[in-house]
């Protein structure tokens, strides 16, 4: 019924309501002499990559910030990550928010920097740092406990550079996890349905399906669209607001990170409900548009209905 038989003749074809005419249309094409059966070759594993925007020598320096606190273990694990990267031109630099001396961490990996502060900044402050002792104008922000994937800068470098756009970003998969007793992470399930969408200016006033870990930026919009909030458990979704509404974000459509839901990300009891409606009605209020109200009720109606201490969004696939 597709009408595939009108242009290949050696196609079977069989009634998509009458499941006997499949296996009756199997048994013909089985039968059928071996010379009147094409043979085609099969398609690669992967699509070639597309060759660099540029030449390799003239691609940009990025800085990948790490904020750190006590989990010398995970920023391990986060250097390896960067040092992983397929793109060539890549430094880190690591800011220990007061914690436990990482030097020796650091120190093993020569593409990285330390900076070191007397007191405890939080993370927003360690991004400060970071962002003014990075070397780079494009600027990708990594948690200590979250990861990126080998190819993850060089995709998102080079939609970047192909489209002249300031902000790019891929897709991310949120894993579960748990601490072993050696310190490592047990996996507990998955789910990457969240971080699998871009932002338009009408989403972006309602809530972001980006994760900031998954972005590289160019310097220059912090600059022109300003800074986290202080003290905001939802910070980076008020950035991606004001970014939303200034900047186009390129979408790689492909998983290139991943990052951790844990008990200590629960830890927290945040009042998110009340934050984001303060959000939305001090700092980005959006008047006469009833659909958006729709969207932003909604949204406040489901944060507010999270069970505490549980996470969020609950895992697609389970891993016992």
């Amino acid at each position: 019924t597709a009408g595939a038989h009108e242009f290949a003749p050696e196609v079977v074809v069989w009634d998509a309501a009458d499941a006997a005419t499949l296996l009756k249309a199997v048994v013909k094409a089985l039968a059928r002499p071996a010379a009147v059966r094409q043979a085609f070759p099969l398609p690669p594993a992967a699509p070639p990559a597309p060759p660099a925007p540029v030449p390799r020598e003239r691609l940009p320096l990025v800085s990948v910030v790490i904020p750190t606190y006590n989990r010398p273990q995970d920023l391990a694990r986060a250097l390896a990550a960067v040092g992983a990267q397929t793109y060539p031109f890549v430094e880190a630099v690591v800011v220990n928010d007061a914690g436990a001396p990482v030097g020796d961490v650091v120190a093993a990996f020569p593409f990285a920097r330390l900076i070191d502060h007397d007191v405890n900044r939080g993370t927003i402050g360690a991004l400060e740092t970071g962002l003014r002792h990075a070397r780079a104008d494009y600027i990708e922000f990594l948690p200590d406990d979250d990861s990126i994937y080998p190819d993850h800068i060089e995709r998102i470098m080079f939609a970047l550079l192909r489209s002249g756009a300031k902000l790019a970003h891929g897709n991310g998969m949120l894993r579960y996890v748990e601490r072993t007793a050696d310190g490592g992470w047990k996996t507990t399930g998955v789910n990457a349905n969240l971080c699998s969408d871009t932002l338009t200016p009408t989403t972006a006033l309602i809530a972001t399906p980006v994760s900031e870990n998954g972005v590289i930026h160019h310097r220059s919009v912090f600059a022109e669209a300003g800074w986290w909030l202080p003290d905001s458990c939802l910070a980076d979704l008020e950035l991606h607001m004001r970014l939303g509404l200034r900047y186009v974000f390129v979408h790689v459509d492909q998983i290139t990170f991943e990052f951790r839901e844990h008990p200590g990300n629960q830890a927290k009891q945040w009042d998110f409900p009340t934050e984001l409606r303060r959000i939305y009605d001090e700092l980005h209020p959006v008047p006469d548009r009833p659909l958006l109200a729709v969207g932003r009720n909604s949204t406040l109606a489901a944060m507010a209905a999270r069970t505490p201490g549980k996470p969020a969004f609950p895992p697609t696939i389970s891993i016992a």
